[in-house]
């Protein structure tokens, strides 16, 4: 972003790493297209908006997953939730953004309950980890507020046992 009289310039020199290439220009121009969109807002595993719930004896680390890790636990029939992750983004602005969860592909086959808090509620959306390898997931589009206040939450309550719940990142992508 440039500002007015700030001395601002544009080069385009001829090194291409190629002999006999040609390049050619002629003009600039500096247009206010406005703000940039916000960029995806990623909670992961080892971001400061990613916090572990339950004892730390139920949690498996696995390698894989974006970071080069990710958790894993093992489902259970009864509530409440004994484990859980919370991702809370510190969102850059208010607006609908489209959410993402990262399936890992091993010990991840639960059906697993990512519950979504937004601007008007809170929503439940199930997934059946086991449908998808190492891939992002649409959790579905939502607004939310400017900062902290929202989050994504996944216990460990599936109303089933023997499955296991893989837990890795959360994007957050503006939508528009």
């Amino acid at each position: 972003m440039c500002e007015a009289n700030a001395g601002s310039w544009v080069y385009l020199g001829d090194g291409t790493g190629y002999s006999g290439e040609k390049i050619g220009f002629d003009a600039i121009k500096w247009s206010d297209r406005g703000p940039l969109p916000a960029p995806d807002t990623l909670v992961g595993l080892f971001s400061d908006g990613f916090r572990w719930g339950g004892p730390i004896k139920w949690r498996r680390i696995v390698s894989g997953g974006t970071d080069g890790t990710f958790y894993w636990t093992g489902s259970i029939t009864s509530t409440p939730d004994v484990n859980s992750g919370t991702w809370t983004p510190n969102l850059p602005s208010s607006g609908e953004y489209d959410i993402y969860a990262y399936i890992p592909s091993t010990n991840a086959n639960a059906n697993a309950i990512y519950r979504i808090h937004h601007s008007s509620g809170t929503a439940d959306v199930t997934i059946s980890q086991s449908s998808y390898s190492d891939e992002w997931v649409h959790l579905g589009r939502y607004t939310f507020p400017a900062g902290t206040a929202s989050y994504v939450y996944l216990g460990d309550h599936t109303g089933s046992s023997g499955t296991s719940i893989g837990y890795d990142a959360i994007v957050w992508r503006p939508f528009g």
